[in-house]
């Protein structure tokens, strides 16, 4: 990403002007909310346009959502299954449909792959299991049957799966996505269970009565807020994690320079969940295409790094 960012700009923006490749809502902040009905917003990364999406029609059964952005497809999951539309809304598809009838607590896109991981507690034995798909809905298979949380991460370079276990206290494990390689990263019994994961830099960080990080090789646990945040997503074109204050009611982020906060979106309650809009990360890039949204994203990076201490301050 630094060599990339030291690259002509009339390099890329000729790259760019010659392709027309725009992916503007890339890195937007996707959350659904419990209003009326469940609702799903985009938010851009600098707080400033916070826009409905669109409406389900139908109140509490939304748990989860994901946007890749390449292919345009928001996932989310209701009802027992697992729908696919574009981001607007539009093209309804459902493509799983969940063991029991039982919907899953958290789902991980990883676009390089076509893949969708998702964690399924929900108190039944039979049903708890951490399991993976394509967009399509098949070829489908269980990674592990453990009892997992609200959390899941993937690191790609290294290809580990992180995922939170529900239990008393805090437990993050990682594992392969065939389903070997299932490994405890960091355990406490002093630290409250993870409700949420995010992954920068082969840094964990997780939520609930603060937010925290540890290495991805495990060792000692830093807190890095007293913000007590139920959802966490890496945004990696700012280089910063995005949260959910479910206490203050209030959409933020945490810039990874100084840990310092600012609040994005005020007055935001009933959130379900939240996430950054996906692409393939940087080292994934393999295509032209590939490359032209790297090179876009590297400069919306590069502008970011500049106005750090403006961020900082913002409110």
């Amino acid at each position: 990403m630094k060599a990339l960012n030291q690259r002509p700009v009339w390099m890329v923006a000729l790259l760019l002007n010659t392709y027309c490749i725009c992916q503007a809502d890339f890195n937007d902040i996707y959350y659904n909310r419990h209003t009326v009905h469940d609702e799903v917003y985009a938010l851009t990364a600098d707080g400033v346009t916070n826009t409905k999406l669109f409406d389900t029609g139908t109140l509490g059964g939304l748990n989860a959502i994901g946007y890749d952005a390449n292919q345009n497809f928001l996932f989310r999951v209701e009802g027992g299954s697992l729908i696919r539309t574009d981001r607007n809304g539009n093209n309804a598809t459902t493509v799983f449909n969940f063991e029991g009838s039982q919907d899953a607590e958290d789902i991980l896109l990883i676009p390089s792959l076509g893949k969708i991981v998702y964690a399924q507690d929900n108190g039944l034995s039979a049903d708890e299991q951490i399991g993976m798909l394509d967009y399509d809905g098949s070829n489908h298979m269980v990674l592990t049957e453990s009892s997992p949380g609200l959390g899941l991460a993937y690191d790609s370079v290294n290809e580990d799966l992180y995922y939170t276990l529900n239990r008393s206290t805090l437990n993050i494990r990682k594992i392969k996505l065939d389903g070997t390689g299932d490994t405890l990263v960091v355990s406490s019994g002093s630290h409250v269970p993870a409700e949420t994961l995010a992954l920068a830099d082969n840094t964990l960080y997780f939520g609930g009565d603060g937010i925290y990080s540890v290495s991805t090789g495990g060792g000692a646990i830093t807190q890095r807020s007293t913000i007590a945040a139920n959802r966490l997503s890496y945004d990696w074109v700012n280089d910063t994690i995005i949260y959910h204050d479910d206490t203050a009611n209030v959409v933020g982020r945490m810039l990874l320079t100084d840990y310092s906060t600012s609040t994005l979106l005020s007055g935001v309650t009933d959130i379900a969940d939240l996430e950054v809009g996906v692409i393939p990360e940087p080292h994934e890039y393999l295509t032209l295409t590939g490359l032209l949204l790297l090179g876009a994203a590297s400069l919306r990076r590069h502008d970011a790094k500049q106005t750090t201490h403006a961020e900082a301050s913002w409110t």
